[in-house]
């Protein structure tokens, strides 16, 4: 940001009213927690910082490197940041761990909806690992075209196929990571894969899985 930027007078916000670029307090909380308060000298020392970029400094924290989202409340956290600004989600690496073991039911399906919500929202994406997350027990939204996406990670699991149209929105798919043991690959018809766009470069297999299904 230009110097000149902060010659701008500060925002004066009345209470009671709200501002389309701020986070919500337990947001900023949490950014802040991870390890990050270290870095806060560096960014306002000698610097009238208003709350708009204070907001903005801790949103570009937030997004920055590696995003894990390993409980269902940090995945909400994150779908309300994503969905309190208008432009598209900039992360580029995003792993999720859904509801896995005792953790099934409703907590599955509340977990699979925050995500069905957040992925076309994510069009930036260079690295995708999901794991536990079932799409099929919410509605799912169209998804869009992820040009940027070179990776993807899954384990192969009963919700294998409910994200396979995602491989048909990824043209320029690199690498795909299949993880598991014992599972059928493709224990279904060929035809309910969605035809591919992309050329993998890398095929990594993990597991004892099978690449054949039954004539």
């Amino acid at each position: 940001m230009e110097r000149s930027d902060y010659k701008q007078p500060l925002k004066v916000i009345k209470d009671g009213a709200s501002d389309p670029r701020r986070l919500p307090r337990e947001i900023l909380l949490k950014i802040f927690e991870e390890g990050t308060r270290t870095a806060l000298p560096c960014i306002v020392h000698g610097w009238p910082i208003d709350k708009g970029d204070w907001n903005d400094c801790a949103r570009d924290t937030l997004y920055r490197g590696l995003v894990k989202l390993q409980t269902i409340y940090k995945t909400k956290l994150f779908l309300r940041t994503v969905s309190s600004f208008p432009s598209t989600c900039p992360v580029s690496h995003l792993h999720v761990n859904g509801p896995h073991g005792r953790m099934e039911g409703k907590a599955r399906k509340e977990s699979g909806t925050y995500i069905s919500q957040l992925l076309p929202c994510c069009t930036k994406l260079q690295y995708l690992e999901l794991y536990f997350v079932d799409l099929s027990l919410s509605p799912t939204k169209a998804l869009p075209a992820f040009h940027s996406l070179r990776f993807i990670a899954i384990p192969v699991t009963s919700n294998f196929y409910d994200i396979a149209p995602l491989f048909s929105n990824t043209p320029n798919l690199e690498a795909l990571k299949i993880s598991g043991g014992g599972h059928s690959i493709i224990d279904r018809p060929p035809e309910i894969f969605p035809q591919p766009t992309f050329k993998l470069r890398e095929l990594s297999l993990i597991g004892k899985n099978k690449l054949t299904h039954p004539q």
